[in-house]
C-alpha cells in the first residue's frame, strides 16, 4: 500500500518523494510521507479486508508559495479519489487536515531556508488479489 501511495504522490506531485525523511542532497521542491496509522476494518462476521491509513505528507519548498502551490496539487489530484494503483484499491483519498510548517534551524539565507505545508491524508483501501 506504501509504494502504491507514493506512486499516487509521484504522479500528482512531480517532484522528489522519500519516507521519512528527505535526503540532504534531495532538492527541493520536495515531498515527504509518514504513515502515522493502518487500522483493519471488522464486520459482525470478522474482518471486512477493508483497511484505514492515514499518511501526512509533507510539501517542502525554499519558497512558501512553491510549497502551498505542490499542497494545492496533491489537494486537487487526491482529495476525493477512487482510484486503483499497483495492487492497492483506494476506495476513498480525503484531506483531514493541513498546516503550515516553517523550519527555523533550516537558515538564515534565502536560498537554505525551507517552508513546508504538511497535509494529512485518511483513506480507505484494499490489496487487489
Amino acid at each position: 500500500m506504501i509504494r502504491d501511495f507514493c506512486a499516487l504522490l509521484v504522479a500528482a506531485g512531480g517532484v522528489g518523494t522519500f519516507p521519512a525523511r528527505r535526503p540532504q542532497r534531495g532538492g527541493l521542491p520536495a515531498l515527504v510521507y509518514h504513515r502515522i496509522s493502518g487500522l483493519p476494518d471488522y464486520t459482525l462476521k470478522g474482518p471486512s479486508g477493508l483497511m484505514r491509513s492515514r499518511m501526512q505528507v509533507d510539501c517542502i519548498a525554499t519558497r512558501y508559495a512553491t510549497a502551498q502551490a505542490l499542497a494545492d496539487a496533491l489537494d486537487a489530484a487526491l482529495n476525493g479519489a477512487r482510484v486503483v494503483q499497483g495492487d492497492t484499491h483506494f476506495q476513498g483519498v480525503f484531506i483531514d487536515g493541513r498546516r503550515d510548517l516553517f523550519d527555523p534551524a533550516s537558515g538564515s539565507d534565502a536560498a537554505s531556508r525551507t517552508h513546508a505545508v504538511s497535509i494529512d491524508f485518511t483513506f480507505f483501501h484494499r490489496s487487489l488479489p
